[in-house]
């Protein structure tokens, strides 16, 4: 529990309004389920619009390596708690609430769960990326793009040992100023940087899966292949990761579609989670 870093806010007014919402802890990220009971969950109540928002897509990203050439470095720092940076106003706070362990908590900050979290903190976001903007020399030599609290920069005409102090200098100052906590492990620059899980290379002019996430990618294939069915959970976990990775495999995407239609013939709505179907012939081939 995050009580201590005054994420949280215990309090003993057990009468309080609370949405006493389910909650999971996901690699010691706790997630804060709002549209929990169904029905009546905080979600429920947002309008979808209000939480809608544009990412930054991977074709972006690659349309500004380009613009900047071959050979350009690119810079990726990450925000550390994103989404727990963001305080709630006192006012919402009784919205937030849930119960644990016999006692009543309420977030201080923007839970992981709540539909229009990434809008708000996106805000914040964008607000960074200007001052950021706003602080590097006023050159074409520099591109700034964030998808939430991913930062990814882009400069040319400069070396790493020339482009990385100006940028770090600033960055760090900044970041410093407006007590924002960096991610520094998962710092990374230069002509060779994964980008939203894409490992791009600016001399080579390539985008590829980065070794970890080709290996798991091969030992998945091969554990479902391996054996006689699977369920409905494991096709989806399967497709979904396989998915990812077509974005940069050659016909990924065409070679998927049988795993679609798999899901889609073999599983019933009404027994989906106990059924496990047998794979077909089409999409052992296509997955081998």
């Amino acid at each position: 529990m995050a009580v201590s870093s005054g994420a949280l806010h215990m309090t003993c007014n057990t009468s309080s309004k609370f949405i006493n919402a389910e909650k999971v802890e996901l690699d010691g990220r706790r997630i804060h389920n709002l549209s929990f009971p169904r029905g009546c969950g905080v979600n429920e109540f947002i309008d979808n619009s209000f939480g809608a928002l544009t990412y930054v897509t991977l074709t972006e990203v690659y349309v500004a390596v380009v613009r900047a050439g071959r050979g350009c470095i690119l810079i990726k720092r990450d925000l550390a708690d994103a989404f727990r940076m963001v305080p709630v106003a006192l006012a919402h706070r009784w919205l937030l609430g849930f119960i644990s362990d016999r006692a009543c908590y309420t977030e201080r900050c923007l839970p992981f769960g709540l539909c229009i979290a990434p809008f708000l903190f996106n805000l914040f976001a964008e607000g960074l990326q200007w001052i950021l903007e706003s602080a590097l020399p006023p050159t074409d030599e520099w591109e700034l793009l964030h998808y939430l609290d991913d930062f990814i920069t882009l400069c040319t005409g400069r070396t790493l040992l020339e482009a990385l102090p100006v940028f770090d200098e600033r960055y760090r100052a900044i970041t410093a100023a407006l007590s924002v906590p960096p991610n520094n492990d998962k710092d990374e620059h230069g002509t060779c940087t994964t980008v939203l899980g894409i490992e791009i290379d600016s001399l080579a002019m390539t985008a590829r899966l980065p070794a970890d996430k080709l290996a798991r990618a091969q030992r998945d294939v091969d554990t479902a292949l391996s054996r006689k069915s699977i369920s409905l959970k494991e096709a989806q976990i399967l497709a979904g990761f396989l998915n990812f990775c077509a974005r940069v495999v050659t016909l990924g995407s065409a070679r998927l579609s049988s795993l679609f239609r798999f899901m889609r013939e073999h599983y019933s709505p009404r027994d989906a989670l106990a059924t496990r179907s047998r794979l077909t012939t089409e999409l052992r081939q296509d997955l081998s």
